[in-house]
């Protein structure tokens, strides 16, 4: 069965994986709760941890972003983890003294690619 159209509107087909792809990926400039990581080990991707590295359960592995901020100097950093819960994104720091000292903030961002 198909829906009715109206002849203003353009027909649109919305199948389950484009409402996802539209969930999933926040708006350019999208505001998220963020949190940051200093452990050290593989992350899900199976690289080492390293500085430019993100965890994010809202974007495919290998995802590039661009901080609208720079942290600590660099603003271009790539998903190559997940996160358990508690934030949208999380930002692996080379310290544990600079993860604390990011707490909790709320970060924009664009992504930019794979």
């Amino acid at each position: 069965m198909t829906a009715p159209r109206s002849p203003h509107l353009p027909a649109v087909l919305l199948t389950t994986a484009t409402l996802l792809l539209c969930l999933a990926v926040p708006a350019r400039g999208d505001r998220v709760s963020s949190t940051a990581y200093c452990l050290r080990g593989v992350m899900a991707d199976g690289r080492s941890v390293y500085w430019g590295a993100v965890a994010s359960n809202r974007h495919r592995l290998g995802t590039l972003i661009r901080l609208t901020r720079a942290v600590h100097r660099k603003r271009w950093f790539r998903v190559r983890d997940r996160i358990g819960h508690g934030s949208q994104l999380d930002v692996w720091m080379p310290t544990c003294g600079m993860a604390i000292q990011w707490g909790r903030r709320v970060v924009s961002y664009e992504v930019m690619g794979r």
